[in-house]
């Protein structure tokens, strides 16, 4: 994989089931840390709601961290289905929080699952949905006569320069998508006659 989905910022949806109000909250989040705390802050503005039931998911493959958490509600009928129109809709580095107010008629398993299930699409449906590149950047130094050839593997290999230095060499460094890396990093080695030094920058 190498895009990602995610949306741009926090929104929030509300709908009716049977008297009872689902408000949903979403958020980008990029570590779980900074989606513990989302939870927290939404779980604390709504402090009177009956369940404030969440889902969430950091990274992708492998490296993905994801909880969810029923809050009270009946085993499997909040956050799973929270967790699950996340997977579905192919995102990640996002948080969802889903308040609910009781109305007095109890929803039964199914009808759980579907409504904390619609809250989601809800609040889904009134986020931006962006695409995210999976980057690596790394840092070149090179000598100066092969300036010109390392800026048309740049452009060829669709990396972005963040920042370029010249001391006794060339300095760039540069953000480059996670597929061309092992392709870019041959024709680099090939312009400058191996005279070039490729280090991972944070």
């Amino acid at each position: 994989m190498f895009t990602y989905y995610t949306i741009d910022g926090e929104c929030s949806a509300e709908i009716n089931v049977k008297g009872s109000r689902f408000i949903s909250t979403a958020s980008p989040s990029h570590s779980q840390e900074q989606a513990e705390a989302f939870i927290t802050r939404i779980s604390k503005k709504y402090y009177q709601a009956t369940h404030n039931c969440f889902a969430y998911k950091i990274g992708f493959a492998d490296a993905a961290i994801f909880r969810y958490h029923d809050a009270g509600e009946p085993a499997g009928t909040a956050g799973p289905p929270i967790y699950t129109t996340i997977e579905r809709n192919n995102l990640t580095d996002i948080v969802i929080v889903v308040s609910r107010y009781f109305g007095g008629t109890k929803l039964g398993i199914g009808g759980l699952i579907r409504a904390y299930t619609d809250a989601t699409k809800a609040v889904l449906s009134k986020a931006k949905i962006i695409e995210r590149k999976v980057t690596k950047k790394l840092k070149l130094t090179f000598r100066y006569d092969r300036l010109g050839k390392v800026m048309q593997a740049i452009r060829h290999c669709k990396a972005n320069i963040i920042c370029t230095g010249y001391t006794s060499d060339v300095e760039l460094e540069i953000e480059i998508p996670l597929h061309t890396e092992s392709n870019f990093r041959k024709i680099i080695q090939d312009v400058t006659a191996g005279k070039v030094t490729i280090e991972e920058s944070e």
